[in-house]
């Protein structure tokens, strides 16, 4: 290339670029015979901004912000039935083979609501109700509790409806039962009416009888 040629491409370069920028760019002379193209594709690439990086704006979900339940039954797959149906409704699930172990989770962390079976080892479901409305936290006093039993009585209801539970569930439970009665209670309602007790008014239970003995409402 010729200092001629050099020279037209000089002024060539700093009419269609800006002349702060060109300057600095290419302020000493060009001291090779490099085509054209290639000084200007060398020259986009200096000129060009740096490339975007895009930030997501949405938070990662946190576990810990769903809503949470206990379910307390000392018989495994019908904890696990309870389970899976309560997750489909969006709910965290904490397990409980007995009262004590759903009150120490209870304790550990208040969930929104508690699915409790009467007839368990160490705490039963009915003393677990009356520890819960009874706890000086208002909002552990206030967490709705749904207990669930397979033993016919016709005091059972009662009994449920006297220590305070939101509501009472025979055994065994069909997950329309649980799904009506979970959405229900967390609409704003505080308790679902007993109504008729399904157990025969005839019915005794030794087992519930016995339970139920421990309370001075009974």
């Amino acid at each position: 290339m010729t200092q001629l040629n050099r020279k037209l491409l000089r002024e060539s370069l700093l009419r269609h670029r800006d002349k702060d920028r060109c300057c600095d760019e290419y302020s000493g002379p060009i001291l090779d015979d490099r085509p054209v193209w290639h000084i200007v594709r060398n020259i986009g690439r200096k000129l060009s901004p740096p490339p975007r990086v895009f930030m997501p704006t949405t938070p990662p979900h946190d576990p810990e912000q769903s809503r949470r339940c206990v379910i307390a039954d000392d018989v495994r797959v019908i904890r696990e039935q309870l389970g899976q149906w309560m997750r489909e409704l969006g709910y965290s699930v904490v397990h409980a083979s007995c009262g004590a172990t759903a009150l120490a989770e209870l304790r550990r962390q208040s969930p929104d609501i508690v699915i409790a079976d009467i007839d368990m080892p160490h705490l039963s479901g009915l003393h677990l109700l009356q520890t819960v409305r009874s706890d000086a936290d208002p909002k552990v006093a206030a967490i709705p509790v749904i207990v669930s039993s397979s033993l016919e009585d016709g005091e059972i209801q009662r009994m449920v409806g006297t220590l305070g539970g939101s509501a009472y569930l025979k055994k065994p439970v069909s997950k329309e039962q649980l799904c009506a009665c979970v959405n229900y209670l967390t609409q704003g309602n505080t308790t679902i009416p007993l109504g008729e007790n399904t157990s025969a008014s005839h019915s005794v239970s030794a087992r519930f009888r016995r339970i139920a003995s421990e309370f001075r409402e009974f």
